[in-house]
């Protein structure tokens, strides 16, 4: 339970932080500052993916709230956290495979319990890293669509 903890609390806390903070710029209007420094929209987006694309679709802080907790509940509840992902339908286990808490519940899991070094969880990291690809790239579209 403990290191299913860890990244479940990882998760919600990077996401609500990242998607929070970006929708309180746009409220507060300081959002334009951001965009007049030097650096390029792909800097900016280098935070956490999920909780940047969640905050680039909310125009206020309360709508990034909702969001976040729509998508952290689904995520936590079909990760595997307090049921064995195998125990699911197969169909959910496919779906499931956008879900980053399962890959990072995963990697936890084995380091935590098993002792899995960086080298033997090198594997687990390559969806993580994909999910954040693409999480990355569609906040970066909507953020460059809303500058427009």
């Amino acid at each position: 339970m403990i290191p299913s903890l860890i990244g479940t609390l990882t998760m919600m806390g990077t996401m609500m932080l990242t998607a929070l903070s970006v929708a309180r710029e746009r409220e507060q209007g300081t959002f334009d500052r951001l965009l007049v420094t030097p650096f390029r929209p792909s800097e900016i987006m280098a935070a956490v993916g999920l909780g940047l694309f969640v905050s680039s679709i909310s125009k206020t802080m309360q709508q990034a709230m909702l969001y976040a907790f729509v998508l952290v509940m689904p995520f936590a509840l079909l990760s595997g956290f307090t049921t064995p992902f195998s125990s699911m339908p197969d169909v959910l286990q496919s779906v499931m495979v956008i879900n980053p808490l399962r890959h990072a519940l995963d990697i936890t899991k084995r380091g935590y319990l098993e002792g899995a070094g960086f080298v033997t969880l090198v594997p687990d990291f390559l969806p993580l890293i994909v999910i954040g690809l693409v999480t990355l790239s569609g906040a970066a579209w909507l953020f460059r669509r809303r500058l427009a």
